[in-house]
């Protein structure tokens, strides 16, 4: 993808405008924190700060579980490297750390959208800012975007580097922030597919030169973690979580909940999904990258890790907001700015609003979080249960003969694509 150079598109923003996204903001913003399944205490940051912790103590890491709050205990399920990436939070309690993690959290969302609005919509640095602190405040009403927030998980700064990675990063240094990404949490290594789509394989190579090198600095200072975790804990899926609970929207979650798929039978059934999943990302990149579309092509190669995974929380689902603010940006700009970087038919106008529409609704009303679940429900579901609980997966297998029907066509691009 290119850098590009021609930044100079504005939209005119009054002081009135600004005044406005500040005052909106301000009130999603706290409606987010306030409300009463708010920001309050965040259970995922105070895993990785017990982790941390427990690096600084000398403790094992993947020893049974941590105490966290009242009778919940979780262990900790990422690689030895991410616990050195949270050492800071040590210095907090539950407080201070729900506060500093809900600060970088904010700061690494409304990047990623100033980030797509500067070297996709080709805005300028005043526009950007200002409608990225406005664009993300709305997404904090979006169920993986909320999620992420409400637990302190380390998704979006995932979701950067890698958009980092592909957007802004020097070619030279391609591939080695997605190959950090995959140290501190293995999902990230699905991207490795974009490479090789692109045939960008001096990339591809960095990004396992990044990865190797990250986990050979595990193994460097916590050898016995890492060998804990690499020939044992990687391979035990149940300590992530329960696989038939509700929010766990991938293959391997709704086979459970039908009954389809136990611990000691069913994975067949799971590989051939897995497999016909993989083939039909391939052929959808592919026409996208032809398309010139590839950061759509990107956000598309991330539903093999949220649809393959053995778990696959609806917070993980980060990459369906970033996808719907690309397919926006493309059907603003075809419909009102007379395609000056985007230029699509009709039809592709059509595709992209359905997208946007269906996926914010989809995404921001979850309709996940209104069916029975919780104590093995999931197993008792009716067939409406089952089409309401499993809405992020359907959509996102729904994207795929849209964005293949999208891709029919090249459009035409001259700015951060």
């Amino acid at each position: 993808m290119s850098s590009g150079t021609n930044y100079s598109r504005q939209i005119p923003l009054t002081l009135w405008h600004k005044r406005l996204i500040a005052a909106l903001s301000t009130v999603l913003f706290a409606w987010t924190f306030l409300k009463p399944q708010g920001v309050r205490y965040m259970l995922d940051a105070n895993v990785y700060r017990l982790g941390a912790q427990r690096v600084i103590d000398g403790l094992p890491l993947y020893n049974g579980h941590f105490h966290i709050i009242d009778d919940i205990s979780l262990p900790f399920t990422y690689p030895p490297i991410s616990a050195l990436l949270f050492l800071p939070l040590t210095v907090f309690g539950n407080t201070g750390t729900s506060i500093a993690v809900t600060f970088v959290n904010l700061v690494l969302l409304i990047t990623i959208v100033w980030i797509l609005l500067h070297y996709v919509a080709c805005l300028d640095h005043s526009s950007s800012i200002w409608l990225a602190v406005g664009l993300s405040a709305i997404l904090t009403q979006f169920g993986p975007v909320y999620g992420s927030l409400m637990l302190g998980q380390i998704n979006l700064f995932l979701g950067l580097l890698v958009l980092l990675d592909a957007t802004l990063v020097p070619r030279k240094f391609r591939g080695l922030l997605t190959g950090i990404a995959t140290a501190l949490k293995l999902t990230p290594a699905v991207f490795g597919l974009w490479f090789v789509m692109r045939r960008d394989w001096a990339s591809l190579l960095r990004m396992g030169l990044g990865a190797l090198g990250m986990t050979a600095l595990g193994f460097l200072v916590l050898p016995q973690d890492s060998k804990d975790y690499w020939l044992g804990t990687v391979q035990n899926s149940s300590r992530i979580g329960g696989i038939a609970y509700a929010s766990n929207q991938s293959f391997n979650g709704e086979l459970f909940r039908l009954g389809l798929r136990t611990e000691n039978s069913g994975s067949w059934l799971w590989l051939v999904l897995v497999a016909t999943l993989l083939l039909a990302t391939v052929i959808v990149m592919r026409r996208l990258l032809l398309a010139n579309m590839p950061l759509l092509a990107l956000c598309l190669n991330s539903f093999v890790a949220l649809l393959a995974s053995p778990v696959s929380w609806a917070h993980h689902f980060i990459w369906v907001p970033i996808m719907l603010i690309v397919l926006g940006i493309m059907w603003w700009d075809t419909r009102y700015s007379r395609g000056t970087h985007f230029a699509m038919t009709h039809q592709q106008q059509v595709i992209c609003f359905v997208l946007v529409v269906t996926g914010a609704a989809c995404f921001a009303l979850q309709p996940i979080s209104f069916v029975p679940s919780g104590d093995s429900r999931e197993l008792e579901w009716g067939v409406l249960w089952h089409i309401i609980g499993n809405a992020f997966l359907w959509w996102t297998l729904a994207a795929y003969p849209l964005l293949w029907r999208l891709s029919g066509t090249r459009v035409g691009n001259s700015c951060g694509t």
